[in-house]
């Protein structure tokens, strides 16, 4: 290059990199908060895994204080204590179950109810009346609602009678059983009962947590992969850009661009004073006699001089006596 060219040149080189640092900056943007929360993921799944580890403790300390409060009740108590076992939880079931009937079959009500008011408002088979889309439409719904809800509580009602039946049996279960053991003996080991009942109670306590903190640290370290997974996205982004930054940027085509924008703002010349050519070296005189023409180039050679903007020859302009620096 010219040294305008070369000018032109690092300048759009130089605006190549202030157009990398932009690229760089917006895709690492986001940086800072993926960094925020894949520590506080960090910081949850190691709490939560410290969380997990107690509690599996503590289930575990309730199986063998259950277990040694089991070994010492009598063979005879033992088939009472779990026939009693499965009717407080066939009797539990039956509760849940109760309740969800009565809700399906209010919501069967409520939906019978808005059925009838709909038909009412349009006058339904009271006589031939021409129904609109939108009116078509809101009958259908209200129609397939009561069907739907007539189904669940049809449902829930044969699972009720279902469960009813099956704690009928486990209460008999329990009346064989007492009968057998005696009352006596069982009011002997009534606390060894109530303490492995209470350890039942505990053990599923223990088992809802454990699932609600596995649940969670599933969940917190999703999330701390997921940053390093956009982080490994943003560093592979920019690595790719840098590199065909670095494959584009020393290409004189490929900034042909920035350029013409640095030839605008400069124009054709260069901002910069061109540095003065080097000066034409006096060729070296001989101990021989030079000939007439080596001392003709020697003392054309002699008086060009450098004049700022190149470089002229002042043999044919001589120098006036006043003119001179030593006159």
């Amino acid at each position: 290059f010219g040294s305008s060219g070369k000018v032109s040149f690092w300048f759009a080189v130089f605006w190549r990199m202030k157009d990398l640092e932009d690229h760089e900056a917006e895709l690492t943007r986001d940086v800072p908060f993926i960094l925020e929360t894949m520590n506080r993921a960090s910081e949850k799944v190691n709490m939560l895994e410290r969380h997990l580890c107690e509690v599996q403790e503590q289930h575990k300390s309730i199986l063998g204080e259950r277990a040694r409060l089991y070994e010492s009740m009598n063979d005879r108590v033992r088939p009472y204590f779990d026939a009693s076992s499965s009717l407080q939880a066939k009797s539990q079931r039956a509760n849940s179950m109760a309740r969800e009937y009565a809700s399906a079959a209010s919501e069967y009500s409520d939906a019978k109810n808005d059925l009838r008011t709909i038909e009412e408002l349009l006058a339904y088979g009271a006589h031939q009346v021409m129904l609109d889309k939108e009116q078509q439409d809101k009958l259908s719904r209200a129609t397939v609602r009561v069907l739907h809800c007539q189904q669940e509580r049809d449902r829930l009602e044969r699972d009720y009678m279902t469960v009813l039946h099956e704690l009928k049996e486990a209460q008999a279960i329990v009346d064989a059983a007492r009968s057998h053991a005696g009352e006596s003996v069982l009011k002997k080991y009534a606390p060894c009962f109530r303490g492995v009942q209470q350890c039942d109670t505990r053990l599923h306590q223990a088992k809802t947590q454990l699932k609600l903190l596995s649940e969670s640290a599933t969940a917190a370290k999703a999330s701390y992969n997921s940053s390093i997974s956009e982080l490994d996205n943003i560093n592979v982004a920019v690595h790719t850009v840098r590199r065909d930054h670095s494959k584009r940027c020393m290409s004189r085509d490929d900034v042909q661009p920035e350029l013409e924008v640095a030839k605008a703002v400069f124009g054709e010349e260069s901002p910069l004073h061109p540095l003065p050519p080097p000066r034409a070296r006096s060729p070296e005189i001989s101990p021989e006699v030079e000939s007439d023409s080596e001392a003709k180039e020697t003392s054309e050679a002699k008086e060009t001089v450098w004049a700022g903007d190149g470089f002229v020859d002042v043999s044919a302009t001589p120098v006036a006596p006043d003119d001179s620096p030593f006159s």
